[in-house]
């Protein structure tokens, strides 16, 4: 198989596996952990046959991390989103990341804005209750998994070459 097609079945499996963490979140609060450790064992096979800096690729992860994990102990975001974002950054790397997280951080706010109107019931989002906590925090609590994967998605389009 060339490297072409092997890197275009990596993209679309990381594509197929945002989706499905998106899916996840929507309808329990969660993003399972084998979806990112998923997208994480998946990276060095991409890095092996694409021009991608790993170093780089490795220290804007760790700052997604570090930028990520402060929020979840400020309670904004979870541990799933956490992982699942961390390793968008890795795939991102220094060419897309600045743009991947435009796009995710442009459809967390339309997420925000239609967990506060009737659309929310329209779309199942968020059907079960996160938890009492999270209940009892005040503020509405978002699935972020589903903005994550737009803007992994964003990122899975670029990393394919596409243009508008």
């Amino acid at each position: 198989m060339s490297d072409f097609i092997t890197r275009e079945l990596l993209v679309l499996i990381f594509a197929v596996l945002l989706v499905i963490a998106a899916v996840w979140d929507t309808l329990s609060y969660r993003i399972p952990n084998f979806l990112s450790v998923s997208l994480l064992v998946l990276f060095p096979v991409y890095a092996w046959i694409s021009p991608v800096p790993v170093h780089w690729s490795l220290l804007i992860s760790f700052g997604a991390f570090v930028l990520c994990t402060f929020c979840f102990i400020q309670g904004w975001m979870g541990g799933g989103d956490v992982k699942l974002l961390t390793v968008v950054a890795l795939w991102a790397g220094p060419d897309e990341v600045l743009a991947t997280f435009f796009v995710t951080g442009l459809a967390g706010g339309v997420l925000a804005l239609m967990m506060k109107t009737p659309v929310r019931g329209m779309f199942g989002l968020a059907a079960g209750s996160p938890s009492e906590t999270l209940a009892s925090a005040g503020g509405i609590v978002l699935p972020y998994g589903i903005a994550i994967a737009c803007g992994g998605l964003f990122l899975a389009w670029r990393l394919t070459g596409a243009t508008l």
